[in-house]
């Protein structure tokens, strides 16, 4: 697979998918520090690594294409990127409906920007899948 499709380098992070992944990044950092300045429970504990997680992997793609590594290997990175989003779609919902649900402020905070990354998530999945298709 190719990726003449969608600009790699420095130029990707003013295009709709660097945007979304940045943005992605920003509600991971703003709903884990919601949630942890909060307090400690099984609901936040699964919250945070939710977010955390998504933090460093979408740091790592974010890189990925910014430094080019995308062009250089010869992986289906477009299908692993839509079923990662997906499945951080899933987690998003369930873990942010968790929080949300437990009716303190930071938590309830946290969860909205659950909800938030999640939307985001789900624009990346459908941004990708638009790209399978078209390839």
């Amino acid at each position: 697979m190719t990726t003449q499709v969608q600009e790699i380098g420095f130029g990707y992070v003013k295009t709709l998918p660097g945007i979304i992944k940045i943005a992605q990044e920003v509600m991971n950092f703003i709903g884990m520090i919601c949630v942890a300045a909060t307090g400690m429970s099984a609901r936040g504990d699964a919250f945070i690594a939710c977010s955390v997680i998504a933090l460093i992997v979408t740091a790592l793609l974010l890189a990925s294409y910014i430094f080019q590594i995308i062009a250089k290997l010869q992986i289906p990175w477009y299908k692993i990127e839509f079923f990662y989003c997906v499945i951080w779609v899933i987690f998003y919902i369930v873990v942010s409906s968790l929080v949300a649900a437990s009716g303190s402020g930071g938590y309830i905070a946290g969860g909205i920007f659950g909800f938030l990354a999640a939307i985001l998530y789900a624009a990346d999945a459908y941004h990708k899948y638009r790209l399978i298709v078209a390839a």
